[in-house]
């Protein structure tokens, strides 16, 4: 009868537990994160003529203005070819980061809805290759892969980066434009960031005042951290300044550009008068602080986002997903092992985290000097790429230290992919039904005669300039043939609208 060899089991054991935090790090966990992302950006293209349900007002004005660019290169009013912004009678000029790209695309894939909305989605995606671009520069591979996870599966851009508005656009040009800053070792790589980042200022109103205030930072943190040359900040300034002049131009020529903020902003006199205030400086910073501290509730963090809204969050999630919220608990074990860390080429990770906690503030920043709608995260938006920049950067740090956390941090991204694309897909679909005019696009889609488009025309008149978008999808218009139905039925059912609200009930 022979003796077990207990000694060879167990220095067996001991190697296979040895391997299995290398099998960790170097295979299953890259390899679940992978199939993870690529599972989550699939469904983000997913049934998007349907949910969300109908076509939101500023969806329409995407339909008309990226069409009517494609079929006769004006601008929805008609009044100039191939302008640097697309003026229509509804909110902001559509800005040429959106017009031009999006031309192209309806061009190649047409204006339905779904192609419409796919277009954000694809842009959306473009932003996601940026951050996963600059964790892989940061950490490697393994880095760059929880970043893109933490941004993939973010309810904080998910509803409105799968619907048809320009606004989402600032985010690919903000990220690429950081990437190459964080990357830069010549001038043309400068130069790219300055032309990106003055992109990203055209794309969206926020943005021409955020994207300013972070270049500031990004010149301090690449000059104490980055090693650059004042021959560097220089030519990134010169980019954007040259890039960014037309921009600037038309500021001071055109008042449209800025008649909505003027509107809706904390110093209009209206406003201040229903606040009791005057407008002085003591005024001003107490309602900025009220509305930043708005961003920082429980609610819009963690548990319903913007519920009276749903255009901008599902309204039973916050923005902040379970994998940011695993990141917000290891931040602080992070930052106390990252004040030791010495290790780095260039600089502390401390620092890091410095600047993009700094720009997260930056942000949001925007955002708190509108009266109406607080906490608004579509404004912001540019804090977003910096939130998921942490988010990423924080859990990889804290895998580095302890493999181990790689396990629990996979299973929560698991979890709450789950969770949430199952709430989108099948509860949210019912709970906005009401927030993207899903009566107008059933009742176009029905319209059959002469007659049911003169009721459809005569009821949506107010919006006779987003309503054109139906008259050209579903009638078969041209962006000509809809201008010139609009001219000739406009004043008459204006008239008979007055005239019925006038009349004696």
């Amino acid at each position: 009868m022979s003796t077990p060899d207990y000694p060879d089991k167990i220095l067996a054991a001991k190697i296979v537990y040895l391997k299995i935090p290398l099998m960790l790090k170097k295979y299953l966990v890259p390899i679940v994160l992978g199939l993870l992302i690529i599972i989550i950006n699939a469904y983000r293209f997913v049934n998007l003529d349907n949910i969300p349900n109908g076509m939101q007002i500023d969806e329409q004005t995407s339909g008309v203005t990226l069409t009517c660019l494609a079929q006769e290169g004006t601008a929805p009013l008609g009044y100039t070819h191939y302008p640097l912004f697309g003026y229509n009678s509804f909110a902001t000029p559509t800005p040429p980061t959106y017009m031009y790209p999006g031309m192209l695309w309806v061009k190649a894939f047409g204006f339905t809805i779904g192609s419409l909305r796919a277009f954000t989605a694809f842009a959306f995606t473009i932003a996601l290759l940026g951050l996963f671009a600059i964790g892989r520069h940061w950490g490697g591979i393994r880095c760059g892969l929880w970043i893109l996870l933490a941004g993939s599966i973010s309810p904080w851009t998910w509803t409105f980066a799968r619907v048809a508005w320009e606004s989402i656009f600032m985010i690919p040009f903000l990220v690429w434009g950081l990437f190459f800053c964080f990357i830069a070792s010549k001038h043309r790589h400068f130069i790219f960031a300055g032309i990106l980042l003055s992109a990203a200022a055209y794309s969206y109103p926020p943005a021409r005042l955020e994207v300013p205030l972070t270049l500031v930072m990004l010149v301090i943190y690449g000059m104490l951290a980055l090693r650059w040359k004042w021959s560097h900040v220089i030519t990134l300034g010169a980019a954007f300044f040259i890039t960014s002049l037309p921009l600037g131009i038309i500021y001071l020529t055109d008042k449209s550009l800025s008649a909505r903020f003027n509107e809706l902003s904390i110093t209009n006199i209206n406003y201040l008068s229903s606040l009791g205030m005057t407008g002085s400086v003591t005024d001003l910073i107490s309602i900025i602080a009220k509305n930043f501290i708005s961003f920082l509730t429980p609610d819009f963090l963690f548990f319903k986002g913007t519920p009276l809204n749903l255009t901008l969050t599902t309204g039973r999630q916050g923005i902040m997903s379970w994998l940011d919220v695993t990141a917000v608990v290891l931040l602080l074990p992070a930052l106390v092992l990252s004040i030791k860390d010495r290790k780095a080429p260039s600089t502390p990770m401390l620092w890091l985290f410095g600047f993009l906690a700094i720009n997260l503030l930056i942000g949001i920043f925007p955002a708190t000097l509108i009266s109406i709608d607080n906490p608004h995260p579509l404004r912001a938006l540019g804090a977003w790429p910096f939130a998921i920049l942490a988010t990423g950067l924080i859990i990889h740090k804290s895998i580095e230290r302890c493999i181990w956390i790689s396990i629990p941090a996979t299973i929560v991204g698991i979890g709450f992919t789950y969770v949430f694309l199952t709430q989108y897909f099948t509860q949210y679909p019912k709970d906005s039904i009401g927030m993207f005019n899903i009566w107008t696009v059933t009742e176009a889609q029905n319209a059959k005669t002469d007659n049911d488009w003169m009721t459809f025309l005569y009821h949506y008149h107010p919006h006779m300039f987003t309503s054109r978008y139906f008259l050209m999808r579903y009638r078969g218009q041209s962006c000509k043939e809809a201008r010139e139905t609009w001219t000739n039925l406009y004043p008459m059912f204006k008239r008979v609208y007055e005239q019925q609200k006038t009349a004696p009930h």
